[in-house]
């Protein structure tokens, strides 16, 4: 995809500029503006009864409908990071009502997530609501997809299960899992949302776990997982590594999903698990040639008691020659395994 740099009005993106012929006069009225406003709402707050806002005057506001980029001009701010507290009754003026349209913009997304880091649970739930029945493209847009993040990280389940439910209604969980941004949604409703939720999708990622392990995407939802889950989705996973230990010790992703099931399975299955790489004469060695590998190959080091442990390190040893002519097995050495660099030096 081809990505055009732009404000939402239509004009171009300069050097950091707006080149929409649009005078420096102008632009300080229109910062002005915005502060006589804000004033004149302010007394006649104050000199209310009821102490309510004019809204009709924000609305006035609103209809103006400035870019992300003139939004953060017209607050006389450098960039997002620079938004605090004080900035918020501004920004919900120009992005209520524009709330998918600011998230799906390369500024906009960076707003949207400022305003929801400093807003109260209210004012919260009143920008993701604009995000309802528009899940799916959020999803597949590399900015939304942050701002569906950061929703599921901030609120209570309850005020975005709207979420879940559009994704399962559009998209297979597998097909999430393999998502360059959904995976990254999905790992935060592991994370947060209550297991019995999550029951249907992870029964059908369960089915195709040992693929997923060794996806460039899939892998780290399956760590999230192992990290998360209750522990029979735990013991399910293990039981696929186990049935394809090879793979799972030394494929680039699949490392990641070993390392994480020594680390969060059961010690009797932590114990199988490192069983069954020390019955394979030279995986663990391999394991540990591997940049991915060196994680697992420390993790299982530490899990393995008693004579699982003595074979692993005579496994380490016999396949010094091997260590030392890998660059990772080397760093695994100087690392983690001092006994077998004493009996041979490692290459310059």
């Amino acid at each position: 995809m081809v990505r055009q740099r732009g404000t939402r009005d239509g004009t171009r993106v300069v050097s950091g500029t707006v080149a929409s012929g649009v005078s420096a006069t102008h632009k300080a009225s229109a910062l002005q503006l915005l502060r006589e406003s804000t004033w004149r709402n302010s007394q006649e707050e104050a000199e209310s009864p009821t102490g309510e806002r004019n809204l009709p005057r924000s609305k006035e506001l609103a209809t103006t409908k400035p870019s992300p980029q003139d939004c953060i001009r017209l607050l006389g701010l450098r960039n997002s990071a620079d938004i605090s507290a004080e900035h918020l009754a501004s920004l919900m003026v120009y992005m209520i009502g524009r709330v998918r349209e600011f998230a799906m913009d390369a500024v906009g997304c960076h707003l949207v997530q400022q305003v929801l880091l400093l807003a109260n649970a209210s004012m919260q739930k009143t920008v993701v609501c604009e995000m309802e029945g528009h899940v799916q493209q959020a999803l597949e847009s590399p900015h939304a997809n942050h701002v569906l993040q950061l929703a599921i990280n901030l609120l209570a389940p309850s005020a975005v299960r709207f979420i879940l439910d559009e994704l399962m209604q559009c998209v297979h969980p597998v097909a999430l899992a393999r998502h360059p941004f959904g995976c990254r949604v999905l790992q935060r409703l592991i994370e947060h949302f209550p297991p019995e939720w999550l029951e249907q999708p992870l029964r059908e990622i369960l089915q195709e776990v040992s693929p997923l392990c060794q996806h460039a995407y899939g892998n780290f939802v399956v760590q999230h997982m192992l990290e998360h889950c209750v522990p029979a989705v735990r013991k399910r996973i293990v039981a696929a590594i186990t049935q394809d230990i090879g793979n799972a010790a030394t494929h680039f992703s699949a490392c990641g999903v070993l390392d994480k099931a020594l680390s969060y399975s059961t010690p009797e299955d932590q114990q199988q698990l490192a069983a069954q790489v020390l019955s394979c004469r030279g995986l663990l060695v391999s394991m540990a040639c591997q940049r991915n590998g060196l994680a697992a190959t420390h993790r299982l080091l530490l899990v393995a008691k008693g004579s699982l442990q003595d074979e692993a390190h005579a496994q380490l040893a016999a396949g010094r020659e091997k260590l030392h002519r890998s660059k990772h097995g080397r760093a695994f050495i100087s690392g983690g395994m001092p006994q077998v660099a004493g009996q041979h030096s490692p290459e310059k």
